[in-house]
């Protein structure tokens, strides 16, 4: 089981496409993040990696210290910290050396600037990255693929992943997902990346390790699998220990605690309780399919089950 905990909403930038903006969840106290972590706990020996996201969990002094915790309990390959430059360049170095040996990065194919960011984004990461590659022993590129002007910005950001003089590098393609901010700026009809996805594949160097969203592995229908994999090996967390079926899920604009991808909260049961009444109220084998199941909510009549993924059912990227 891999947990994405987006276990703060604070952050030094606001981002117009920021995913887990929601300013009606309740972040929990320290004393509660002891809780949802003693929670998750119950399921200590299957987790395989522990995501801490947000928001960023390196801007607050909380997140820092449930995450060494983490390291402490399960060591710095399965724990991963999602975070921004600006974040790393206020550590300390006894911070740098326990925090930054496996971390998440996002850089958009517009590195040097992009207007769904602030303007010093790009530069920001980029810059962090480079001052403090002695610390960082693996590395998730998280890029995010939200417009076609993209496109003519490829070279550079391909070069720029391919220079990087780490031996742990993957390159994570995102689908721009309905959710949190980014849920007015769904573009359906101008969302045609398989041009994108492909190049990037061809260009990467062979040591650098390409990872499609499972939103857009479905799409593209590799090897002819199924790739919804809610339950089966993923959770997602929020900031106020509210578990979901998926990462994303906990934050669709048209429902809060009552959605239907909502499985339990970290402070009221352990983590193991919750995913075995998960197990008696979901269908697995209906949950494996190449259809996004956020997606098909948002597109099937609030249908979890539909297969109503517009990416599928329109052929924009087919």
């Amino acid at each position: 089981m891999k947990i994405i905990w987006n276990i703060t909403d604070k952050c030094p930038y606001n981002c117009k496409i920021c995913a887990t903006y929601d300013t009606n969840k309740k972040e929990l106290n320290f004393e509660e993040k002891i809780i949802a972590l003693n929670s998750i706990l119950s399921i200590q020996n299957y987790v395989t990696e522990i995501d801490f996201s947000g928001g960023d969990p390196l801007y607050d002094l909380n997140s820092k210290k449930i995450i060494k915790r983490a390291i402490d309990i399960w060591d710095c390959n399965s724990v991963c910290v999602t975070t921004t430059g600006y974040s790393i360049e206020l550590l300390s170095e006894e911070e740098k050396k326990s925090l930054l040996k496996n971390i998440e990065l996002t850089l958009d194919l517009k590195l040097m600037g992009s207007s769904f960011r602030n303007h010093d984004y790009g530069v920001s990461n980029l810059n962090a990255l480079y001052r403090n590659l002695d610390y960082i022993k693996r590395i998730t590129v998280n890029t995010p693929l939200i417009e076609i002007s993209d496109l003519p910005n490829i070279d550079s950001f391909i070069k720029t992943i391919n220079n990087l003089p780490l031996q742990n590098v993957t390159i994570a393609l995102l689908r721009l997902m309905p959710v949190g901010k980014a849920h007015s700026m769904q573009s359906i009809e101008n969302y045609e990346y398989l041009k994108i996805i492909n190049y990037v594949k061809e260009s990467l160097n062979k040591n650098v390790k390409l990872h499609l969203h499972c939103a857009f592995r479905g799409c593209l229908d590799l090897e002819n699998r199924y790739y919804c994999n809610m339950l089966e090996d993923k959770i997602g967390v929020d900031c106020a220990g509210n578990v979901y079926t998926c990462p994303w899920c906990g934050y669709i604009n048209k429902c809060n605690i009552k959605n239907p991808f909502y499985i339990g909260n970290l402070l009221n049961k352990s983590l193991r309780d919750i995913l075995q009444e998960a197990k008696d109220l979901y269908n697995f084998d209906t949950f494996q399919s190449r259809s996004c199941r956020l997606f098909s909510y948002y597109y099937g009549n609030e249908n979890i089950y539909a297969e109503a993924d517009p990416l599928l059912i329109k052929g924009y990227i087919i």
